[in-house]
């Protein structure tokens, strides 16, 4: 297989699998009612939660040097950014359902915050600006190649995403779900818990977009090194969610047709050299693009960006 063709493959698969979480944490946020704009942000902490504790885990100044690089490691890391994103989507779903804060403005000052304690997290490891991820990749402790790593990867987290479209189309939590997003009185009059069912449903979501991050620095072919962004990726997966209609079978497909997009603008952009930035934006031109032709078509949930009051039914 030539290489063109393999850094191609290995960007296509990882970069799917980010898109997929990053747009589903979107759906199931938004299905229950409550605007998440903070996938972003929930990204960039995640990244830098698994940059960090990898450096702290390896740095002689930090880890005495006693510690290599190894599988282990990796889980420690997918914790530490499980920890943290949970912790962003705490405070999303406390300050939205609890306090009924404005949805939009919650998710904006999350995506600000977040690049913000990165950069603090960075300058406690002797003034550091970025991370060099190249120590920290796959494959620097396995004989698999790059594809074979993204491959298995493809498939571990394709079995959650399954599980998770099981849960939302054919469980009571998932129609309880939607019903949270579409009519939350009704919901309410049924004897559930409205509240519970939005916190669970940020809970899932703020998980998901901390894998999303996880992915995205962790495995080979995207990111050599962490520099507090994540790309834009948690915008362009909003994007993702509103072209798919919030609806799961055609925000994966979403997902696909611009995971191509991406990985063949990166697999080529260095033979236009001069252009490549102009290049690096095409994905996310497309979906100015695409937002338009569909919006006639919304199928937007009804009750989303309405705080939930108990007495208003």
């Amino acid at each position: 297989m030539s290489s063109t063709l393999n850094s191609f493959l290995t960007g296509f698969v990882i970069i799917s699998i980010v898109y997929m979480l990053a747009s589903i944490s979107g759906l199931f946020a938004e299905r229950s009612g409550t605007i998440n704009l903070s996938i972003n942000g929930g990204m960039i902490v995640a990244a830098g939660a698994y940059a960090f504790t990898m450096y702290v885990l390896t740095h002689s100044n930090f880890g005495n040097g006693l510690i290599n690089f190894s599988i282990w490691m990796i889980f420690v890391g997918l914790l530490s950014s499980l920890i943290i994103g949970i912790m962003i989507g705490f405070l999303l779903s406390f300050a939205t359902i609890t306090l009924r804060s404005d949805q939009v403005i919650t998710g904006t000052a999350i995506n600000i915050i977040a690049p913000i304690i990165t950069i603090i997290a960075l300058w406690s490891l002797n003034s550091f600006s970025s991370i060099d991820m190249n120590p920290y990749i796959m494959t620097t402790f396995s004989n698999l190649t790059t594809l074979e790593i993204a491959i298995i990867t493809f498939v571990i987290f394709s079995i959650l995403i399954f599980i998770l479209w099981l849960i939302m189309k054919f469980t009571s939590f998932g129609l309880r779900l939607k019903s949270a997003g579409e009519n939350p009185q009704a919901l309410a009059m049924s004897g559930i818990s409205v509240v519970k069912t939005k916190y669970i449903a940020i809970l899932i979501s703020s998980i998901l977009s901390a894998l999303a991050g996880f992915v995205w620095i962790a495995l080979p072919g995207l990111s050599s090194s962490f520099n507090n962004n994540v790309e834009g990726i948690g915008f362009l997966a909003l994007g993702i969610l509103i072209i798919g209609q919030w609806r799961f079978h055609w925000v994966i497909l979403s997902g696909i047709l611009f995971s191509i997009l991406y990985s063949v603008v990166h697999t080529y952009t260095e033979q236009f050299a001069n252009a490549k930035y102009i290049l690096y934006a095409i994905p996310y031109i497309g979906s100015i693009i695409a937002l338009p032709l569909v919006s006639k078509y919304s199928r937007t949930p009804k009750a989303i960006g309405i705080p939930y009051i108990n007495s208003g039914r």
